[in-house]
């Protein structure tokens, strides 16, 4: 009886210590002090891609989708202000009001970026749906991995495309996991956290053509895009 009640004690406690190191990790992330900085008609994406060039939390952004892939560009939001320096959340909140079409969360250590109206979607909306379980071994292309979430969800099979992984096509070394009940989102998360420190992704193109790319660094692809206000609404990231 003492033993189980040692075994029971120990079960309590380990738990305990692993949520308080994801807050203190969450914390952390969070706190992280962010220089003001200024924005001259530029997008949200230079902004991240400005903390990305300074900061280790990785950033993932879901840009408006088009209806069909054949569709004109969505036109950007371009933003002149002048960032307040603080704590990385605080800046976050800052940009996120003056593109208020997004909002943001963070899982570990990515920074996730997305519309209001995808994360009000619901099941409707890819990136919110859940994967009752992900299980694999041995994996050395992030592509088997991409793939592989969608096709575990219930249902006709989801469409998502990748956009050339480059020198991010394989993982340092063979990679077995196991997650329960994470999100398309957060399984891509841990992709790129698992691909390099810093690694994110990016989501574009359409609703009848998605397309997935992974990044070592946002970069906005042009930091004043005075005659093309547009230019950079997808952004350029390598």
């Amino acid at each position: 009886m003492m033993q189980k009640m040692l075994v029971v004690i120990a079960m309590v406690l380990i738990s305990w210590c692993t949520i308080s190191q994801s807050s203190a990790s969450d914390s952390d992330l969070l706190s992280q002090p962010v220089n003001g900085f200024e924005l001259q008609s530029q997008t949200l994406t230079d902004a991240l891609a400005e903390i990305h060039a300074s900061r280790q939390p990785s950033f993932s952004v879901e840009f408006p989708l088009k209806k069909d892939l054949g569709d004109p560009p969505i036109d950007d939001h371009l933003i002149t202000a002048r960032i307040s320096g603080g704590s990385l959340e605080s800046v976050l909140n800052q940009l996120v009001a003056l593109d208020d079409r997004y909002t943001w969360a963070n899982y570990k250590h990515t920074v996730n970026v997305y519309l209001k109206s995808a994360a009000a979607a619901g099941n409707d909306y890819l990136m919110n749906r859940k994967i009752p379980k992900l299980e694999f071994a041995s994996v050395t292309a992030p592509s088997d991995l991409i793939f592989k979430t969608v096709s575990l969800l219930p249902g006709p099979l989801e469409q998502i495309a990748i956009q050339g992984l480059g020198p991010l096509g394989s993982f340092e070394r063979p990679w077995t996991a196991t997650f329960t009940n994470l999100s398309v989102r957060e399984v891509y998360d841990e992709i790129g956290e698992h691909l390099c420190d810093g690694c994110g992704w990016t989501l574009s193109g359409a609703n009848n053509f998605r397309v997935v790319r992974f990044h070592s660094r946002l970069v906005p692809a042009d930091p004043r895009p005075a005659q093309s206000p547009t230019k950079n609404a997808e952004g350029d990231f390598k």
